[in-house]
């Protein structure tokens, strides 16, 4: 029923969905299971477009930060068990930060695939030689672990 009051007609729309929550919710999911594609499309061009949205950078880095010293002993327990369950990784990792410091190993200022300069990351491709580096700016190196390589990599 259509009301001319804003407030009279939100109230109507309330009442109206409390009636049949169960029958609305089972639209809702059938809908939402139906246009899944759509829905994703859309979504993701909602992203796109916040995403370039001046400040977004900041933003996401803002929140992160404030997560982080909101819970600081959730983060410590979760770099603890990685720590203590992937011991080769952390040593290899270990490794190399030495080595830079000490001046044993270089870190280039290119990506080793894509040729872009930037700070590389070290990735290991084998962790018992933990010297043994491949240096990949950070999409490269994120696509490599999605197992979508491209050009010189092949691990």
């Amino acid at each position: 029923m259509p009301y001319k009051d804003k407030e009279k007609a939100k109230q109507y729309r309330k009442e109206y969905y409390a009636r049949d929550k169960g029958k609305w919710k089972q639209y809702h999911k059938e809908y939402r299971r139906k246009n899944k594609k759509v829905l994703t499309i859309k979504a993701k061009e909602r992203y796109k477009k916040y995403k370039n949205a001046p400040g977004f950078r900041e933003r996401v880095n803002s929140n992160q930060r404030q997560h982080y010293w909101r819970n600081p002993n959730k983060f410590r327990k979760q770099m603890r068990e990685r720590y203590y369950n992937e011991p080769e990784k952390s040593a290899a990792k270990r490794a190399v930060f030495c080595a830079i410091r000490a001046g044993k190993l270089t870190r280039p200022d290119k990506c080793s695939n894509c040729n872009k300069l930037c700070v590389p990351d070290a990735h290991h491709p084998n962790y018992s030689e933990p010297l043994n580096v491949i240096w990949l700016c950070h999409k490269c190196h994120a696509n490599l672990h999605l197992g979508e390589t491209r050009g010189v990599i092949s691990v």
